[in-house]
C-alpha cells in the first residue's frame, strides 16, 4: 500500500485558474488570529449566578450557619476519632509483627551463615582426605607397601 495524503479543499478544484483564487481565500480565512483568554477576577470562583449550587459553596464561609456545621460533623469527628485510634493501634500491632519478624529473619541469616561455614569447612575436609588418598594411591602404584596397607583417609579428622 502507498502512503495515503490528505486531501484538501484545494485538491478537489480542478480548474487551475479558479483554484488559485478559491485556495487562497481558503488559506486567509483558516489563518483567524484568536482572542486573548478572559483572566479570571480575583474573587471568581467558576460562576455568576445567584443560585442554589453558589449558596451551597458559599455556606462554609457564612459565621452565622457556623454552628449549625459544627453541631451537624459533631458525629462524623467522634467516628473519625475512633478510626484514627483504631488505625494507631494496627500501626502498632504491624510495627510490632515486623520487628519480631527482622529479629527472626536476623536470626535465620545467622544459623544459615554458621551453615555455609560448617559445610565449607567440611568441603575443606574431604578434599583434603582425597588429597591424602589420591597421594597413597600414586605412592602405592610406585611400590610403597605402607601405602597400599594404609587406610582410607577418614574426612573427620581433617576437620
Amino acid at each position: 500500500m502507498g502512503i495515503v495524503r490528505e486531501r484538501n479543499v484545494c485538491d478537489e478544484i480542478h480548474d487551475f485558474a479558479r483554484a488559485g483564487v478559491v485556495c487562497a481565500g481558503f488559506r486567509a480565512t483558516k489563518r483567524r488570529s484568536r482572542p486573548p483568554p478572559r483572566t479570571p477576577l480575583q474573587t471568581d470562583r467558576g460562576y455568576d449566578k445567584a443560585q442554589a449550587r453558589t449558596d451551597a459553596i458559599n455556606a462554609p464561609n457564612r459565621a452565622e450557619i457556623a454552628p449549625a456545621t459544627a453541631a451537624a460533623n459533631a458525629p462524623t469527628m467522634v467516628k473519625d476519632a475512633a478510626v484514627s485510634d483504631a488505625n494507631a493501634n494496627a500501626q502498632a500491632a504491624y510495627d510490632y509483627d515486623m520487628g519480631n519478624y527482622v529479629t527472626m529473619l536476623r536470626a535465620h541469616d545467622a544459623t544459615a551463615a554458621s551453615n555455609e561455614a560448617q559445610y565449607a569447612a567440611k568441603r575443606r575436609a574431604y578434599a583434603d582426605a582425597m588429597r591424602v588418598w589420591r597421594q597413597n594411591v600414586y605412592d602405592c602404584s610406585r611400590g610403597s607397601i605402607t601405602a597400599c596397607r594404609a587406610p582410607t583417609p577418614d574426612p573427620a579428622a581433617f576437620y
